[in-house]
């Protein structure tokens, strides 16, 4: 809920940003009104994105998150590092869920800067930066951490819990961070479903570029936790 905003309120502060697309929610809509199942589908991920934002707002941290059309935004002021890992871990499990169990992919990016945040009313240089890394940088399914971010992230993830994540993010191929939604993933059977989805987009160039970058992904990310699994 926005608070009425008095003269000399709007003031801009410090804070880490997400900013985060659904992609192919347009479409799913338009082809949910002949589909009951994929109406239902539609509901089960806004139900549970809603569920996200809810929660958010209720852990009085001075978290702001909202949910439009198909965008899910949210930003709070990175103070404590214990709560920032938490924050984090939430995010990273709400995308793993769309992606695991509905097969919708994300893509967006976390930036840190300059903001004003209060309900739905959002605006600023770290928006702008995120909206531009969104659009124009991200290019596959993926959540680019920004530079100005990955120093909070990096400090979130020494303080959190020792059976958690390294780092939250991933290097990828173009020298950029991504957000590494498949932690703590069964991997198998999502890429299954992807090989049937990439068969069934064949004909679609760029459903297929999704698709095989998000197939290049699981594999590495496969490889790379053989690699850290202590041998017995």
């Amino acid at each position: 809920m926005n608070k009425i905003i008095q003269p000399g309120d709007a003031v801009y502060e410090d804070r880490l940003l997400f900013f985060v697309d659904i992609l192919g929610w347009s479409n799913a809509i338009n082809r949910s009104v002949d589909d009951p199942r994929k109406l239902e589908i539609l509901a089960l991920v806004a139900t549970a994105i809603e569920t996200f934002v809810v929660d958010s707002q209720l852990e009085g941290r001075g978290v702001t998150a909202a949910f439009f059309s198909d965008t899910l935004i949210g930003s709070w002021k990175p103070a404590d590092p214990v709560w920032t890992w938490w924050y984090i871990h939430k995010l990273q499990h709400l995308l793993n869920i769309i992606l695991v169990l509905y097969g919708y992919y994300s893509r967006g990016s976390i930036t840190y800067g300059k903001l004003f945040h209060n309900g739905s009313i959002v605006f600023g240089p770290a928006l702008l930066e995120a909206y531009r890394v969104e659009q124009s940088i991200a290019v596959f399914p993926r959540v680019v951490v920004c530079e100005s971010a990955r120093q909070f992230l990096d400090e979130a993830c020494e303080n959190g819990p020792p059976s958690g994540p390294k780092t939250w993010y991933v290097l990828d191929f173009d020298g950029l961070h991504f957000l590494d939604v498949l932690w703590g993933s069964n991997l198998y059977h999502l890429e299954d479903r992807l090989r049937e989805y990439r068969e069934r987009d064949k004909d679609n160039s760029r459903l297929v570029e999704k698709h095989d970058w998000m197939l290049r992904y699981i594999a590495s990310d496969t490889i790379r936790r053989s690699c850290e699994t202590p041998t017995p």
